[in-house]
């Protein structure tokens, strides 16, 4: 099978015409993970699917990472883009195509599926961390956020009054930051070894925030010794219909000082620019009380969705941001963590990626 024209179909008709994954060079970036950070056309692609003669009807793909639990780094993957055509549902398709994929790896994890997905998980002996879904971390710039509350109609939702609090940047010397990902040590942090959270090195970031995702993505580092060190990734997304703008924090990873001065440095570009808030989305407490220091507010459960979850056009979306992880082996390395014990960011699995291309 030629496996790109075959996807390229098989997803336009899954997802839509304008669908990103009708482009080749996206598709082999997104299936074809650190491995294309060297060639533009990976020999193999991240994914398995079941044909029907020459055509897929069904996918499961997956993104390889690492994920460092218990002191140790073990290899990981993220499951994503699970879709079976409508004529072949029901015949336990994509059930089959889960159990090949986890069967070959000492971890497994998903992010982002409804409730009763996660009790479909937890059956399965997946980790759902007690249902906790991603929490969103929101400095509000500017009163015009009340704009975009009110156009998804979220005014009266919980934890909308949240967002009427103005925060208080100080004004301070942006941090000595580099945008060079050859500044970064891939070794861990010490004082974040204990955390349940995917490996950052070098090959990764150039992979995960590399142009060929399509997006605008921003990376800063400061490195001012093995143990100080952090990195941020953002972007500037566009809230239309309106011409409000805001910043998202997809990732943010390092010691809490050096941390802080990379946060701030970015909410001060994103204030100077005119932004009406800055968020952050994760799973895990690793960075609550800097986030609160810094003037953000947070939104749990179903207080995320107050703000709008989908951007191209803002719309409505309810916070569906489970996580499940599982792993081989009599004692699992995954069943005993807890939310607290983990740092999962948008940067992981899909959790930010570009849905369309322009239409034509």
């Amino acid at each position: 099978m030629d496996d790109v024209p075959a996807l390229q179909q098989f997803f336009q008709q899954s997802y839509g015409p304008d669908t990103v994954f009708k482009s080749a060079d996206f598709l082999q970036w997104f299936l074809g993970g650190v491995s294309s950070v060297d060639t533009s056309s990976p020999e193999l692609l991240n994914a398995y699917v079941a044909l029907d003669g020459a055509r897929v009807v069904a996918h499961y793909g997956y993104i390889p990472t690492r994920l460092r639990v218990g002191g140790s780094e073990v290899p990981h993957v993220w499951g994503v883009n699970a879709y079976t055509l409508p004529e072949v549902r029901g015949e336990g398709l994509g059930r089959k195509l889960v159990d090949v994929v986890r069967a070959q790896f000492e971890s497994f994890g998903v992010i982002g599926f409804s409730s009763s997905t996660a009790d479909f998980y937890a059956s399965l002996g997946f980790n759902v961390f007690e249902k906790r879904r991603f929490r969103r971390h929101v400095l509000v710039l500017q009163p015009e956020i009340a704009d975009i509350v009110a156009l998804i109609g979220t005014t009266e939702h919980p934890g909308a009054e949240k967002l009427t609090r103005m925060a208080s940047l100080p004004h301070t010397t942006a941090a000595a930051s580099t945008a060079d990902p050859d500044s970064w040590i891939d070794a861990v942090p010490s004082a974040l070894e204990a955390i349940c959270s995917p490996v950052r090195d070098r090959a990764w970031l150039r992979w995960r925030f590399s142009p060929r995702s399509l997006l605008d993505y921003q990376t800063r580092y400061l490195v001012s010794s093995l143990v100080d060190r952090a990195m941020i990734a953002f972007r500037t997304v566009a809230l239309p219909p309106t011409r409000h703008v805001m910043t998202r924090v997809v990732d943010l990873f390092g010691d809490l000082a050096s941390s802080r001065a990379l946060l701030l440095e970015t909410c001060l570009r994103a204030r100077d620019a005119g932004h009406i808030y800055v968020e952050l989305s994760s799973m895990g407490s690793l960075y609550d009380e800097l986030l609160q220091e810094l003037g953000f507010v947070l939104l749990e459960d179903d207080e995320q969705s107050c703000l709008p979850l989908l951007t191209s056009p803002v719309a409505f979306k309810s916070n569906t941001e489970y996580v499940g992880l599982s792993s081989r082996g009599d004692d699992p390395l995954t069943r005993s963590l807890r939310s607290e014990s983990v740092y999962f960011t948008s940067a992981d699995s899909d959790r930010d990626r570009r849905g369309r291309l322009a239409a034509g």
